[in-house]
């Protein structure tokens, strides 16, 4: 499709695209707690998703926008539902402060690799207040 533009730093060796864009419109691959430049992971549930959160921060400025023009987003979490509830309410206050965008949370029983808890995707649109 000709009117997709794929984000893909890597060419290729992850198999997929970090964001795809389309129109007005961001689709954020799910991202982890991973903290790229020492690849490490926090152990801390709601610190993966700060950092996941900040590694999206980066692929949307690819594109000149922010967090605050996040439309939605899903957070996979591995463990305990209440827990994971908690991580995520403090963590979205933190990230959209009174305005957070529409989500769907879902807990699952692992991810990619066990250090990761979290993994977190977002549609997100090009314009507005970023």
């Amino acid at each position: 499709m000709s009117n997709v533009d794929r984000f893909d730093p890597f060419e290729g060796r992850l198999g997929f695209a970090l964001a795809s864009r389309v129109g007005s419109l961001v689709f954020v691959s799910g991202m982890t707690g991973l903290q790229i430049a020492t690849d490490t992971v926090p152990n801390d549930l709601a610190d993966q998703m700060r950092q996941a959160y900040e590694n999206i921060g980066r692929i949307l400025a690819h594109y000149g926008t922010s967090l605050a023009n996040t439309i939605e987003h899903t957070i996979f979490f591995v463990g305990a539902a209440p827990a994971a509830r908690t991580a995520n309410d403090v963590v979205c206050r933190e990230t959209f402060g009174n305005d957070a965008p529409a989500a769907t949370m879902v807990g699952v029983t692992m991810l990619v690799e066990p250090r990761y808890h979290v993994e977190i995707k977002v549609v997100a649109a090009i314009g507005g207040s970023s």
